[in-house]
């Protein structure tokens, strides 16, 4: 009896006197633990954002496609002009690899061409544009039913103040602001689409587009009933009616074409 008692006793010890001992263990290891991470997180804080490292310049291929493609676009450069390439390159002040590159970008997107007498601006036929419009007209129409559905209360608000600046541009007579606010308009009613992959294909058909969009928009003719064409869209959606949307749409990017059409033919007699 007494030496079973003093065998339970003992127990009891040893297992008292190892609460301390592991205590004294996780201790140990906790500071170990700490002392390291806040070493880790001073380094980190003392770092140079990852970010900061980076060229904030665009390659130059980039700034050499960028270049050329706006030039194309607001007809600095015509359809039937000759590239040179390193006419272009010295003028850019870029070597001439990132022109070359920019030139085969270019000419697969289709503002380009490869003739025997050198780089060309595509030209234009009357039924690349008509195709253009074609694809224009029906994803507009889909962009406005969607944008009658999603647009918020601020995005009804944005495309009136859109028209209102486009009015003023008319007012003022200033052709380029004129159809600044033309651009802007349709950009901001393809975003409340809220669609990326429309959007895209959007922007890809609208920059054919604006190949002729000088064309296009005259200060006293087409840009007064553009705008009136725009607010009949813009109402549609503020009523969040799709079908309006996409009818007042189809019938807006109508009469663009046939405007269009009416000025290419005319100028084309003129030249002859």
């Amino acid at each position: 009896m007494f030496y079973g008692s003093a065998f339970d006793f003992e127990n009891l010890f040893t297992r008292f006197l190892a609460l301390p001992l592991t205590f004294l263990v996780l201790l140990v290891y906790c500071i170990q633990y700490t002392k390291t991470s806040t070493l880790y997180f001073w380094k980190l804080a003392e770092m140079p954002p990852l970010r900061a490292t980076l060229s904030q310049n665009p390659p130059l291929r980039d700034q050499a496609y960028s270049a050329l493609k706006d030039a194309i676009l607001s007809g600095r450069f015509a359809p039937g002009d000759h590239l040179v390439e390193l006419e272009i390159a010295q003028s850019l002040g870029l070597s001439r690899s990132p022109v070359r590159e920019a030139f085969r970008r270019l000419e697969q997107e289709g503002y380009l061409c490869v003739t025997r007498t050198g780089v060309v601006v595509q030209q234009i036929s009357l039924k690349d544009i008509e195709s253009v419009y074609y694809v224009r007209q029906r994803l507009e129409g889909m962009a406005s039913a969607l944008a009658a559905i999603c647009a918020t209360d601020e995005d009804i608000a944005q495309l009136r103040q859109s028209i209102k600046v486009m009015e003023v541009a008319l007012k003022e007579k200033n052709q380029k602001k004129v159809v600044r606010a033309g651009n802007d308009f349709h950009a901001l009613l393809y975003s409340v689409s809220d669609n990326k992959y429309l959007i895209d294909l959007l922007n890809v058909t609208y920059e054919k587009i604006r190949h002729f969009r000088t064309v296009n928009i005259t200060v006293h003719d087409r840009g007064r009933e553009a705008v009136e064409e725009h607010r009949a869209v813009v109402e549609a959606i503020a009523r969040h009616d799709a079908v309006k949307a996409d009818r007042y749409s189809q019938e807006h990017v109508q009469n663009s074409w046939a405007h269009t059409k009416r000025a290419l033919e005319k100028s084309a007699n003129e030249k002859n």
